[in-house]
């Protein structure tokens, strides 16, 4: 649609000029159509001759074109390498077998109208690309090679299970707009990530991500180690989550958090990330849930205001410590958590309205609202468990081994180990809603 306001426009400006229609038309990249009972050749397209398969219509389009593709099922994994607008007039990508139902590297493009359902890996996946935009697509039963060797996002690690990327991912994606989408029924729902580089300026709204079975609703987690300095300065232009707003989605019934923020290990940092004027419910762990779970994070500066956050972590969060309903939760295993504003939510029907551990700073929550909520800010005290055993050698600590962080940490078994004088704190590193391996 922008490419047609936009070529309004110019053909009025032209015309004004007195430059004749004909020039203006031969300036407009041609749109092509796709339907199922179309034919597949080098200059299929047109609406008279429709192209059979999408792959067959990027191929034929310039870049700027719009691709219409009639409603049928296209069992097909959809590569856009150009710049396009690839609109779906209740058309299905049925990517059963395949890796992926979309895969976007483009920039400036458009996707739009589709149901993708039945990939390997993710339904769609934007990979380093900016100003994109992904509405009103339906992503549902994706994520099928989870737990299995088909990606190395859908490999078990041990510990960590494969969730092969989740519905939806935007993987170093920046200024983009993702609205109006359904994702629901695959491992996890929308997935934003920094692999490739940073993932900021981008929208997330009127969503609706539900019943995504292990992982989070909506994740913003940073893997990239070159996000934070070595003396903890932000490198925005190398990696980290940040400068996001996730807004006015429903959120409900995933088997993680609603809306989750995290960073797993040392560099890794999502921060000034906004989420604000969602429903969000009855998630297996909190509402929003913020974890920091090493050494030179940043996570700092997130904001969350005006949400509807009724009953979440039905299930529990492990990682935390916190068993109990909880609408926000922040929990950071090692460094503090400074900047954030928690304000105007309105949180019902949990034990515990705002979690945090005791390095929080709390002084930019005010203003929400709590009905039927047992404690409105539980501020958790850390405990000091009995010493363990002496590690065993080949454990990642002691005699021949060394830790991949610092003198503070070890790595045992799939567990980080955060030795201090305060004991002892031990935090699953490994969550699958955390993890997502580069392509």
């Amino acid at each position: 649609m922008r490419w047609a306001v936009a070529v309004t426009f110019s053909a009025l400006l032209l015309a004004m000029l007195g430059v004749p229609a004909t020039q203006v038309a031969a300036q407009t990249p041609p749109g092509l159509t796709v339907a199922p009972g179309g034919t597949d050749t080098t200059t299929c397209g047109a609406a008279t001759s429709p192209c059979k398969t999408i792959t067959q219509a990027l191929a034929n389009a310039p870049a700027g074109a719009t691709i219409t593709v009639q409603s049928g099922t296209y069992p097909e994994m959809v590569v856009v390498s150009k710049q396009v607008a690839l609109l779906g007039q209740q058309a299905t990508i049925d990517a059963t077998g395949l890796v992926n139902g979309i895969l976007l590297k483009a920039s400036d493009s458009t996707v739009s109208g589709f149901t993708v359902r039945n990939a390997q890996g993710e339904g769609i996946v934007a990979m380093s690309v900016s100003n994109v935009t992904i509405s009103y697509n339906v992503v549902l039963n994706n994520d099928k090679g989870a737990h299995t060797n088909v990606t190395r996002e859908c490999q078990d690690a041990g510990p960590v299970p494969g969730d092969c990327g989740e519905g939806l991912h935007l993987m170093s994606v920046a200024n983009s707009r993702i609205f109006n989408n359904d994702v629901e029924h695959n491992v996890g729902g929308l997935l934003v990530t920094d692999e490739l580089g940073p993932t900021h300026g981008n929208v997330i709204s009127n969503n609706t991500v539900s019943n995504n079975a292990e992982d989070c609703g909506i994740t913003l987690a940073s893997h990239n180690a070159q996000a934070l300095s070595a003396t903890g300065h932000r490198q925005p232009e190398r990696g980290g989550v940040y400068s996001n707003r996730v807004d006015g989605n429903t959120v409900a019934s995933n088997g993680d958090g609603g809306v989750g923020i995290f960073a797993p290990f040392p560099g890794a940092s999502a921060y000034d990330n906004t989420v604000s004027n969602n429903s969000i419910s009855g998630n297996g762990m909190p509402g929003i849930a913020v974890h920091s779970h090493a050494p030179n994070q940043d996570m700092n500066g997130n904001t969350f205001v005006n949400n509807t956050i009724a009953k979440n972590n039905v299930t529990g969060d492990t990682d935390a410590g916190d068993m109990q309903t909880t609408g926000i939760l922040l929990s950071s295993a090692v460094g503090p958590i400074t900047g954030t504003t928690i304000s105007g939510n309105q949180i019902s029907d949990n034990a515990f309205g705002i979690w945090v551990t005791a390095n929080v700073a709390t002084t930019g929550f005010a203003g929400n609202t709590f009905t039927g909520v047992g404690a409105e800010l539980q501020v958790q005290r850390p405990a000091r468990p009995a010493a363990p055993a002496p590690p065993r050698t080949g454990d990642g600590v002691g005699p021949g081994a060394s830790s991949s962080f610092n003198s503070d940490l070890a790595v045992i078994g799939g567990f980080t180990l955060i030795l201090g004088a305060g004991g002892i704190a031990a935090t699953w590193m490994n969550a699958r809603r955390r993890r997502s391996a580069p392509r």
